[in-house]
């Protein structure tokens, strides 16, 4: 119903302005396409599926916590879900506008596009001919073949997003743009997408590179193809987090999964860790959905599901991005070469020039 209201509006647009404006029938279709990806399509950051989960996860910790229904739920859990300036929140609305304008955009700007997953994968199988000599393709792709490479694939991916951001945070140029993440001051689910255009041009570049290692060698020995299993059009991978409720990993309830599943996944207290202003909290848990690099490269802070958090940059920081404007445009000022000298120091402490 709800896609169908979006093709109609979309049609109304097109018969509205097509004629006589066509860059603002693009436009719009365009802007109306945002809901639709977002929410209804399988890649979508909000897809449906992932929502009603999170809500299910809620609903959970609401019932078996009665510090949470002291402490947020005496109105009821549906303002346990959405606390009182949780939308109206100027940082939020900002989220909402960054979210909307990358999307606009995007097919502008992203001159990385061809470096995805089938361009290395296809480079590294390439790289095994040469130095291996002709793919033997020997091996058939059955159930048990098929789940072992979803899985892989997806621990790959995970360790190409854990790359990019340690050198996110420990690069200055690159802080100065990865910074508009951080400077959310209240986290909700549409902080996933408060990023900068190029961060969210060079992220995919990362995880691809990293997913090819697997995604390589299978073109060089199975006979086809491989397919990742899926389910709600999504990875299994992707939706067994989803249906632990991977949206909560920027929201304001710290849902953790305990010390010892922590050091393997990441729950959305240990992401809110990461979002923290406390300078013991700096620089930590990188992970995607998996705590194991950050336990291995010792970046793991272990939380707990009662922690009471600050975020934002840094503490007595004024708001370096107020707006959608100043996030776009700030971050070149912070990065050019004549400042990066005096910001090494201070991109460490987090501290906004």
């Amino acid at each position: 119903m709800f896609r169908q209201a979006l093709e109609d509006l979309q049609a109304s647009t097109d018969a509205a302005f097509l004629p006589d404006h066509p860059w603002v029938a693009g436009a719009s279709r365009r802007f109306i396409s945002f809901f639709d990806a977002s929410f209804l399509d399988t890649g979508g950051r909000y897809f449906w599926p992932t929502f009603f989960a999170s809500v299910a996860v809620l609903g959970i910790g609401y019932a078996l916590r009665p510090d949470w229904r002291a402490r947020w739920g005496r109105e009821g859990f549906l303002r346990f879900c959405f606390p009182r300036g949780f939308f109206s929140h100027p940082s939020t609305w900002t989220d909402l506008k960054i979210n909307l304008a990358n999307y606009m955009i995007m097919p502008l700007v992203n001159v990385f596009w061809r470096y995805n997953g089938a361009w290395f994968a296809v480079a590294v199988a390439a790289g095994m001919t040469t130095l291996l000599g002709p793919a033997p393709h020997v091996l058939e792709w059955n159930f048990w073949t098929l789940l072992g490479f979803t899985i892989l694939l997806a621990v790959f991916d995970d360790f190409g997003y854990w790359v990019w951001h340690y050198l996110a945070h420990k690069v200055p140029a690159l802080w100065a743009f990865h910074k508009v993440h951080h400077s959310a001051e209240v986290l909700t689910p549409l902080v996933a997408g408060r990023v900068h255009p190029l961060e969210a041009m060079a992220l995919p570049v990362f995880r691809s590179a990293a997913s090819s290692l697997i995604a390589g060698p299978a073109l060089y020995f199975f006979v086809s193809e491989g397919q990742v299993l899926k389910v709600f059009g999504m990875s299994i991978v992707a939706a067994v987090f989803a249906a632990a409720g991977d949206q909560l990993f920027h929201a304001h309830v710290p849902i953790s999964w305990g010390k010892r599943l922590n050091r393997i996944f990441i729950s959305p207290a240990t992401h809110q860790i990461h979002h923290s202003i406390e300078l013991r909290h700096w620089d930590k848990n990188m992970g995607a959905f998996l705590a194991v690099w950050d336990w291995m490269f010792g970046t793991l802070y272990l939380p707990d599901s009662h922690q009471q958090l600050t975020y934002g940059v840094a503490p007595d920081i004024v708001q370096p991005h107020p707006g959608l404007v100043s996030a776009w445009l700030r971050p070149f000022l912070d990065a050019i070469p004549g400042r990066i000298r005096r910001l090494r120091w201070l991109s460490r402490r987090r501290v906004v020039p």
